[in-house]
């Protein structure tokens, strides 16, 4: 059974904490240009999983996309 004690169950809360993972990775990547899951989990703090969840968000939402040859993922410019 998942231990569910350090989730965020206020919903703003969440959301500002989505907004700074994603304020984190989009500066990690002006900074770097491109990146993967494995170094953004660091960035952000969380497992690779929690990594991988948001980078497909944020390609969902046009705020970054991914490369083909396994680079990872870059700024949407």
């Amino acid at each position: 059974m998942a231990n569910t004690q350090f989730l965020i169950k206020d919903k703003t809360q969440q959301k500002l904490r989505i907004a700074e993972k994603r304020s984190l990775i989009l500066e990690w990547l002006k900074t770097e240009g491109h990146s993967n899951s494995e170094i953004l989990s660091q960035v952000i703090g969380l497992k690779r999983q929690g990594a991988d969840n948001a980078l497909k968000a944020m390609l969902r939402d046009g705020l970054v996309r991914s490369e083909e040859l396994g680079t990872g993922y870059k700024l949407e410019t």
